[in-house]
Parts: C-alpha cells; sequence; structure tokens
C-alpha cells in the first residue's frame, strides 16, 4: 500500500507541475500578444497624429491662397463715364443724376505669391492674382487679373498690394444718340429706355488680407 500512495503522490505531483508550467506558458504568451499589441497602438496612434498634422497643414495652405479685402477701379474707357441714374426732365432734356469713373467695394481674391517670382525687393513673395467684386444687381460686378505682392503682418496673416485690369460686365453708360444736357432726340424711343449695358475696362488697385 505505501507503494501505490507514493506513486499516486509522484503523479499526481507531475500532474501538477504540468499544468503550473501550462499555466506559466500561457501567460507568458498572453504578456507577449499585450505587448504586442500595445506595441501596435502607438505605431497606429503615431501613424494617426502624422496624418492629423498633415491634414492641419494643407488646409492652412488651402487657405493661403485666397484672401479678403477691399478694391479701388478706374475705368479706362474714353468718352462719358459710367451712368448710374438717368432721366428726361420736362424741357425733354437728358439728364445724368449720377455717374462715374471709379468705384471701390469688397474684394474676393485668390493668388499665388512665391519669393521666386518677386522681382522688386529680394525674400518678398510675388505673383499673380484673379479677383472678383459682388455688386448689388449682379452677383459679380468685376472681375479682375494682375500681380501681387506680399507685405508681411502680424502672426498668422499677410497684407497684400495688388495692381491689375478688371473688366465690368454689367456697366451702364447713354445710348449712342444721347448726350447729357442736350434735347431728346424727336425721333427716339424712349421705352428702349436711356442707357443700355456694356463691358468696361478698367485699372484696379487691390488691398487684402489672407492667412500664411
Amino acid at each position: 500500500m505505501p507503494y501505490f500512495r507514493n506513486a499516486s503522490i509522484l503523479v499526481s505531483s507531475i500532474f501538477l507541475s504540468s499544468m503550473i508550467a501550462y499555466a506559466q506558458d500561457e501567460s507568458d504568451g498572453a504578456s507577449e500578444e499585450v505587448i504586442e499589441v500595445d506595441k501596435e497602438n502607438k505605431q497606429l496612434n503615431s501613424r494617426v497624429s502624422r496624418l492629423e498634422s498633415r491634414m492641419d497643414e494643407q488646409e492652412s495652405d488651402f487657405w493661403s491662397y485666397f484672401g479678403v479685402g477691399a478694391s479701388i477701379q478706374y475705368h479706362l474707357n474714353n468718352g462719358a463715364p459710367r451712368v448710374k441714374d438717368a432721366l428726361v426732365d420736362s424741357n425733354g432734356i437728358v439728364r445724368v443724376n449720377r455717374e462715374s469713373r471709379a468705384n471701390t467695394g469688397l474684394l474676393l481674391e485668390a493668388h499665388v505669391l512665391r519669393e521666386e517670382y518677386c522681382f522688386f525687393i529680394r525674400g518678398c513673395k510675388g505673383g499673380p492674382f484673379v479677383a472678383a467684386t459682388p455688386g448689388s444687381d449682379a452677383i459679380i460686378d468685376n472681375l479682375g487679373v494682375g500681380y501681387m505682392v506680399e507685405v508681411p503682418g502680424g502672426e498668422g496673416f499677410s497684407m497684400n498690394l495688388g495692381l491689375g485690369v478688371s473688366v465690368n460686365p454689367n456697366s451702364q453708360e447713354l445710348r449712342g444718340v444721347l448726350q447729357p444736357d442736350q434735347p431728346l432726340p424727336a425721333d427716339f424711343d424712349q421705352s428702349i429706355g436711356l442707357t443700355k449695358e456694356t463691358s468696361r475696362s478698367q485699372v484696379m488697385f487691390v488691398v487684402s488680407f489672407s492667412a500664411n
């Protein structure tokens, strides 16, 4: 009987040792898996951080191509200025109540400014721009193109100065047979209106602000 008891104890000890060894192996394997998962998570977080940083840089670069500001425009066409309001008075004389050769307004512009495009001052940035000014009677009152130079401003923005040529496709002027402060021709049909719509070219000076 002592023999069988000792054998039983020996078998139990061997079984217990095997179970302990198996548990340790499983624990070691789980630890290695945890370490591997943690490593992968760190790599993934690093990739996400780099992607977010790159997206922020791209968004900042995108807005740096656009500016908001004001413009002064003077029309180049010879002849009468742009007519804003005209009528025939009680004596049959054509009267122009409002006219202008220059106009100002808000402006939206897009530009490409590079150091290699600046030909005047070392280290400055310059380049082409396109611009549009909204109108009261039309969505777009003027369209223009020109050359622009960046003037560094405060942190995060810059001021830009531009000179170019614009076109006003909705300009109004007196019809060809009409003259200001002159009698209305007897054969003129007033139902067609005293003014006509025409395009006018203008010199454009721009001051805008943009992100950098």
